[in-house]
């Protein structure tokens, strides 16, 4: 939860109250798929940090409206990465996997490849 959840609603509580007085102020929290659905076993507190995540934008986005802070999330799904744990799973359950994670997995080389639209100062 430190790690996941915590440490982001400390930087925000941070750098909200700076951000009122500047041009197009923005706010993008990294979530996660997990906190919309169950991925793996045992990764439940991951899970629960990211879902509060989510929810917690959400409501920061509507308190913020006022003084014209955007605030919102991304939830990157798992990108499967020579070595990782997605890679691991794949080897040791490669039946499930064909059915399952080649799509719901993104390939590194495809988000090498993209042009990064969420990096813009629209974003």
């Amino acid at each position: 939860m430190e790690r996941n959840l915590i440490q982001t609603v400390r930087m925000m509580r941070l750098a909200l109250p700076h951000m009122k007085d500047r041009p197009d102020p923005a706010v993008i929290n990294v979530a996660s798929i997990s906190g919309w659905s169950p991925q793996l076993a045992m990764s439940g507190q991951y899970s629960a940090a990211k879902a509060a995540l989510i929810f917690g934008t959400e409501r920061w986005a509507l308190e913020f409206v006022p003084y014209g802070i955007r605030v919102n999330t991304v939830s990157p799904g798992s990108i499967l990465v020579e070595g990782n744990g997605w890679d691991r799973y794949c080897l040791a359950n490669p039946g499930y996997f064909e059915d399952y994670g080649n799509y719901r997995t993104g390939w590194r080389s495809l988000i090498r490849s993209s042009r990064r639209p969420w990096a813009t100062p629209r974003a």
